[in-house]
């Protein structure tokens, strides 16, 4: 079986199932712990300590003008109410924009004194407080425009105050007793602060610490209110939802309060106003005709006392009585052509007719009033959209280009009227010149008297109308009622930010997401073996047994009657050793090597030469590492003679054999480091002496160089009856277990078994493995017969060394552990 780059790369993915996440969450569950309560003490600080936002709102509802409607049809203005139909989506759009424009809420801005920030400094935070829930309010006059950089750091007192004032990091004003009620004149400036000692503010304003007030633009604080407030309609009704989110609720509530007044308000007075310019023009007009009345009238006197004509004749009368109303026709007509001039010239002499009516001018002509009413709603809504947008925008040009073409189709109409009044003026006085004909032939004084008599009786007629109309507007205008209303009073529905739940649940997401991503990644990248699950998994070499971590710095792991988990594993390795070379020679040869330098294969052949003594067998250690001797270190030697010297020639055998402290372990150490290694462990010398060791000894070990980084251990494999490869767990990397398959396979060198060195059994934390133990019995039988051997974990009076050596990790040393693995 060869391993390849992708089997590598998908082995974690592979081998992560129900019980690995179990055996993940079993090691790493600290991790967890720990991540979700630092992300649950940050989200408690962030809730803590972030500016609370609460939400305001308040209903208006657009009424259908059914209220009012009596007195604008009283006027004749048949159409006055169509141009102003709430479930018109034009209209109500123009309501929305005109309560988010800033002409709009600036005033309510102003009225609020919300430019004037009072902050008060705690212990972390700064926050404010609303000047209506504080005993003072600083009034301040600048004599330069300039003043916006000023700050005033107050600190208050009952009776008195101290203030210093600060324009930008230059102090211009300090001074620690000040008055209230009493003017502060410095740089360019007059303050005031007003204040009420005997209110009941005083008792919490004295807990609230120093002031810093600020003043700012009244256009920036518009401007920033106009941004926050959210004006909708909804759905399928004509009612307006006005909202905003405020740090100060009670500031916000206000806001929205006065807002909604200043609406209401709005509608009153555009109301009113059109009644009053209809109202405006008949005083005009009662003027003019009581000027009239009174000439004609004294004409009359003085011309009676003159002739002494006091009646007339009953033909006169007659006549004059015809003649009497086709003047009276004429006189209408007249009137109604200056009326229309005045019209026309109005709409062709003012630019802003949001004010026009068909009343103003009392004219009820049907094709006219439409126009009129047309030409007032476009121009309000132009005058409506001039407040938040740029004469330069398309949909700015649009309403205007709209407005021109129902000014240009009023002055057409204008013109049509004025032509058919001409007209009819003109039969009128043809008419009338024929009867002063006939009337020609009275008496000149009767004539004159009954001239006098029918004009003041004309003029008197048009009075007593313009008073009756005078009278319906003031009726109108006493009745008048906003067409809209509040349906809802402005109120507080809560807490927006901060989301106190779903920050604690997104902390708790992020506190789980944290240490699960760390430990796919750490899964997902790492290229090292974690358990002998993970070797088994990817080759058909046997696996002989599991070394579990040295903590001793003695390098020889067995005591008398040691009964360490290290001393089980070399034990068990034994036998599964012995299982293998199944005791068919009188000694044996076993090479131990790894793949690179640092797994640990000087450490397990030692500890492999000492179980096999123990058990009452001669052993040999042949230190083959001739590039980097090590060997000799292990027990104290010197190294200036050795295999080496033998090989070359310069030392006898027997000469380089020493005895060890270790009863049935002899040892012959690398000697100095020759320039050619390999030729030499290749020499027929070589397998001689392996041959001859033999005859001395039931085992001879060879402790070899690393086959990943030098091939001289691979011709020695071929003729010794065990060749025991050392993969270090956590250092060793996958693909080391398809270098030792080539041998395996391509070389068919069978006589392989591998061991794992320096187990911590971390292959839990990756997925790879479910447990781990040693015990007497069941060795490893070759290929795929393996048994575990008794029990698991520390139990049955074994390992009883580790117990008094392995202190209890505490929960530190637990995380340290978990990120070193």
């Amino acid at each position: 079986m060869e391993i390849n780059n992708s089997e590598i790369e998908n082995r974690q993915s592979e081998g992560i199932n129900f019980k690995s996440i179990i055996g993940l969450l079993r090691v790493y569950w600290i991790l967890f712990v720990v991540c979700i309560t630092i992300a649950l003490i940050d989200a408690y600080i962030i809730i803590r300590y972030s500016t609370p936002y609460y939400k305001i709102q308040s209903d208006i509802l657009l009424s259908n003008q059914t209220k009012g409607k009596e007195g604008a049809e009283i006027l004749g203005a048949q159409g006055f109410s169509d141009a102003f139909n709430p479930w018109d989506p034009t209209y109500v759009n123009d309501k929305i924009a005109t309560i988010k424009s800033l002409k709009f809420v600036k005033p309510v801005i102003e009225k609020l004194r919300f430019d004037h920030t009072y902050i008060t400094k705690g212990n972390i935070k700064s926050s404010e407080v609303y000047e209506k829930e504080l005993p003072i309010k600083l009034y301040y006059r600048p004599f330069e425009p300039s003043v916006y950089n000023y700050k005033f750091f107050i600190k208050l007192n009952k009776n008195s105050f101290s203030i210093k004032v600060v324009d930008g990091e230059e102090v211009i004003y300090n001074n620690k007793k000040n008055l209230y009620n009493d003017s502060i004149i410095f740089k360019n400036c007059v303050l005031y602060i007003e204040s009420d000692v005997n209110s009941e503010l005083w008792d919490k304003t004295l807990n609230i610490g120093d002031l810093t007030v600020t003043l700012q633009n009244i256009n920036n604080v518009a401007k920033s209110y106009t941004s926050n407030l959210n004006v909708t309609q909804k759905p399928k009704t004509k009612i307006l939802e006005l909202s905003i989110e405020a740090s100060e609720s009670k500031k916000g509530l206000d806001f929205i309060q006065e807002l909604s007044k200043a609406f209401i308000e709005k509608g009153l007075e555009e109301k009113k106003q059109k009644f009053s310019s209809s109202l405006i023009f008949i005083n005009e007009q009662l003027k003019k005709v009581e000027d009239a009345l009174d000439n004609y009238e004294f004409d009359l006197e003085t011309f009676k006392k003159t002739t002494g004509l006091f009646d007339f004749l009953s033909e006169s009368e007659i006549m004059l009585t015809e003649k009497t109303s086709l003047e009276e026709k004429l006189k209408e007509q007249e009137i109604l052509l200056k009326k229309v001039i005045a019209l026309k010239d109005y709409v062709q002499n003012h630019q802003d007719l949001s004010g026009l009516a068909p009343s103003t001018f009392g004219i009820a002509d049907p094709l006219l009033v439409p126009l009129i009413n047309e030409l007032s709603k476009v121009s309000i809504e132009l005058n409506e959209l001039g407040y938040d947008f740029n004469q330069n925008t398309i949909q700015y040009k649009k309403y205007k280009q709209r407005y021109t073409t129902a000014k240009n189709l009023l002055i057409e109409n204008i013109n049509s009227i004025i032509s058919s009044t001409n007209s009819i003026l003109s039969s009128y006085k043809t008419a009338l010149a024929t009867l002063n004909a006939k009337v020609n032939k009275l008496p000149d004084y009767e004539r004159k008297g009954l001239g006098m008599k029918r004009k003041s009786s004309i003029q008197e007629k048009i009075y007593l109308l313009l008073l009756e109309k005078k009278f319906e507007n003031e009726i109108a205008i006493s009745g008048t009622i906003s067409d809209y209303s509040i349906l809802n009073e402005a109120e507080i529905l809560g807490q927006t930010k901060p989301n106190s739940k779903n920050i604690y649940l997104f902390s708790i997401i992020l506190g789980i997401l944290v240490p699960a991503l760390y430990i796919y990644l750490k899964i997902f990248f790492d290229n090292k073996i974690r358990s002998r699950e993970q070797i088994e998994k990817y080759t058909k070499i046997p696996f002989l047994g599991t070394i579990p971590h040295h903590h001793s710095d003695n390098i020889m792991v067995f005591k008398e009657n040691s009964k360490s988990m290290i001393a089980e594993s070399f034990r068990n390795l034994r036998s599964n050793i012995m299982f293998m070379l199944k005791n068919e020679k009188p000694s044996n040869v076993i090479l131990v090597t790894s793949t690179i330098s640092g797994e640990g294969k000087t450490f397990c052949t030692l500890n492999l030469a000492q179980v096999l003594a123990i058990s009452g067998v001669k052993v040999v250690v042949l230190g083959l590492d001739l590039r980097k001797p090590r060997l000799h270190l292990s027990f104290d030697l010197k190294n200036d003679i050795g295999i080496s010297t033998f090989l070359t020639g310069r030392a006898e055998l027997e000469n380089i054999i020493f005895k060890t402290n270790y009863e049935n372990i002899d040892v012959m150490p690398s000697g100095p480091v020759p320039p050619n290694p390999s030729e030499l462990i290749l020499t027929d010398k070589m397998k001689d002496c392996i041959e001859k060791l033999k005859s001395e000894y039931d085992y001879v070990l060879l402790d070899t160089a690393p086959l990943g980084l030098v091939s001289d251990s691979i011709d020695l494999m071929k003729i010794t009856d065990l060749n025991i490869y050392v993969m270090r767990e956590s250092y060793s990397n996958i693909a080391s277990i398809g270098f030792v398959n080539e041998f395996y396979e391509k070389q068919n060198i069978k006589n392989i078994g591998i061991v794992l060195n320096d187990s911590t059994f971390a292959g839990i934390k990756y997925g790879y493995g479910y447990g781990y133990g040693y015990g007497y019995g069941y060795g490893y039988g070759y290929g795929y017969g393996y048994g575990y051997g008794y029990g698991y974990g520390y139990g049955y009076g074994y390992y009883d060394d580790d117990r008094k050596t392995n202190k209890k990790k505490n929960w530190l040393n637990k995380i340290n552990s978990i990120f070193k693995n």
